[in-house]
């Protein structure tokens, strides 16, 4: 595999020259950026993503909390339909989704101070109230959808999208 180290190597410049270059910084002369772009080309180079969202501090990835059982065969058929839109809107503008049960007590916590998720999509009313309080705390982007927590009643200062199935609207 080929890195930025190899192609500085070559170019006879520094890595951040070569990482500057092939991300168009304007301090980098037209030349330089041109000479850089050519040996990357002729080596075959592609970006690390993993590498690059660490540098950026993001993870291009959405954090999905579903319930482990839903109630019938219709929840079920609601659930799948929806997950499976979710995925594929999610990867057309460039997001991975990772579906989760939260199973485990504290996983939310655990998954907004790895920073392993960019936001969360929580679909599960059985998220805790503590849970709830430490994603406001954070300010870590979330939403509700179809479900608003059970042992969190005040839905004034929570954000979420609740469908209304009488009727068939949001």
């Amino acid at each position: 595999m080929i890195t930025i180290k190899d192609i500085a190597k070559i170019a006879g410049v520094s890595p951040s020259t070569v990482s500057r270059s092939l991300n168009d910084y304007p301090n980098i002369s037209k030349k330089t950026k041109e000479k850089i772009k050519k040996i990357a080309e002729e080596l075959g180079f592609e970006f690390n993503e993993a590498a690059r969202n660490l540098n950026r501090k993001k993870t291009n990835t959405i954090g999905v909390i579903i319930p482990q059982f839903f109630d019938d065969i219709r929840g079920e058929i609601f659930f799948a339909n929806l997950l499976g839109k979710l995925i594929k809107e999610a990867q057309i503008k460039g997001y991975h989704v990772r579906i989760e049960y939260e199973i485990e007590k504290k996983y939310i916590r655990k998954m907004i101070q790895s920073r392993s998720v960019d936001g969360l999509l929580l679909m599960n009313p059985f998220i805790s109230r503590e849970d709830v309080e430490f994603i406001l705390e954070k300010e870590f982007p979330y939403i509700f959808l179809h479900y608003v927590p059970q042992n969190f009643m005040d839905t004034s200062i929570i954000n979420y999208v609740r469908t209304n199935q009488e009727k068939g609207d949001i």
